[in-house]
């Protein structure tokens, strides 16, 4: 399943369960502005794991940073979204190894 995100429905993010979803990898399309987060979500309720792809168009910035301040993990903690400007909107994932990649499209 594929979730597109943009400007326009940034608000629909909010209602993606992602806790503790693991990040399998982050596609970056640098000519066409196009970042692809690839994720296996947890099981939750009663809503089985599946796999599921975040993807962002008109993507301007993207902050990967691999540090792990909090120790090794790939798994998802937080999320949120909000309004970078006018025509943007930031996407931040906190990890639970403390890293937070940061998508603003």
């Amino acid at each position: 399943m594929v979730n597109q995100f943009n400007i326009e429905n940034c608000k629909d993010l909010a209602n993606v369960y992602l806790h503790d979803a693991e990040i399998d990898f982050v596609l970056i399309q640098y000519k066409e502005q196009i970042v692809q987060v690839k994720l296996r979500t947890a099981i939750h309720e009663e809503i089985l794991s599946r796999q599921l792809t975040m993807r962002f168009s008109s993507v301007h910035d993207i902050h990967i940073p691999i540090k792990e301040p909090w120790g090794e993990g790939f798994y998802i903690n937080t999320v949120y979204a909000e309004r970078d400007n006018d025509s943007a909107f930031r996407t931040c994932l906190e990890l639970n190894s403390g890293d937070v990649l940061v998508i603003v499209a």
